[in-house]
């Protein structure tokens, strides 16, 4: 569950403290814009370690004995 103080215990995100209180209504305002610039970046694609390490492991479990088999 979210903290509903999530400035320093001090605050709680409310519409009426954002109102009030210019210093939570900025950080309410950085982290909207980092998420909507996270939002918007391109997903890297997967290195060749990445691929082989799971194709690797998808192997070890599907070569693992099956319930009911």
């Amino acid at each position: 569950m979210k903290s509903q103080f999530p400035f320093g215990g001090r605050h709680q995100r409310t519409g009426s403290h954002l109102e009030a209180c210019q210093e939570c209504a900025a950080t309410v305002r950085r982290e909207r814009q980092y998420l909507e610039r996270l939002r918007e970046a391109p997903i890297p694609p997967a290195s060749q370690d990445l691929t082989a390490r799971l194709l690797a492991r998808t192997h070890e479990l599907a070569a693992q004995r099956r319930p009911g088999a």
